[in-house]
């Protein structure tokens, strides 16, 4: 829980459904960690990629992220479904 001058700040869930995107995955989760605003968690939901994309999400450590790895590729409303499912922010987001 973070705190700034004694006010909790809700949780925000990202949900991020990846799909073949290994090239620009850490940029992007680069960029999400980089914010200001800190009380967040990161939900990546590879959906059955065929690239590098996992072995991507695999090396970046960051304790607030959550990796979810489809077998199969299952499409974008599917894979937000399964980020959803985990989500436990006050606040969701993609």
């Amino acid at each position: 829980m973070n705190r700034r001058n004694d006010i909790i700040k809700p949780l925000v869930s990202i949900i991020m459904p990846v799909y073949n995107c290994g090239e620009y995955l850490d940029d992007s989760v680069q960029s999400i960690c980089n914010q200001t605003y800190e009380n967040w968690e990161l939900i990546i939901v590879n959906d059955g990629s065929t690239d590098n994309s996992l072995e991507v999400i695999e090396g970046i450590e960051d304790d607030r992220i959550q990796v979810i790895n489809l077998n199969r590729h299952q499409g974008l409303t599917s894979a937000f479904e399964e980020g959803y499912k985990l989500a436990k922010g006050d606040y969701i987001t993609r």
